[in-house]
């Protein structure tokens, strides 16, 4: 458990599960800059392999969203200080 000031408030995260999301939202991210650049080099007549490389694109935006909600859930309280 870390704890986090910023500003008024202190906060709880879980920090070993927040570092394995952030590496696997770096491994995704990576991952979904390579699809993309696949799916520019690709002609527009390879349909079949557009598909498949979209098809794995959405996948990998779908899991990104996941891991920015599951990051949200790291933060195990917050408190705001008293004025």
């Amino acid at each position: 458990m870390a704890y986090v000031q910023t500003g008024d408030e202190l906060s709880a995260l879980d920090r070993a599960r927040y570092f394995k999301l952030l590496l696997r939202r770096k491994a995704q991210s990576d991952r979904k800059s390579s699809l993309g650049k696949q799916l520019g080099k690709l002609p527009q007549e390879k349909d079949e392999e557009r598909e498949k490389l979209k098809a794995e694109l959405t996948n990998v935006e779908a899991d990104l969203k996941q891991i920015q909600r599951s990051l949200a859930k790291c933060r195990r309280w917050t408190v705001k200080r008293p004025r």
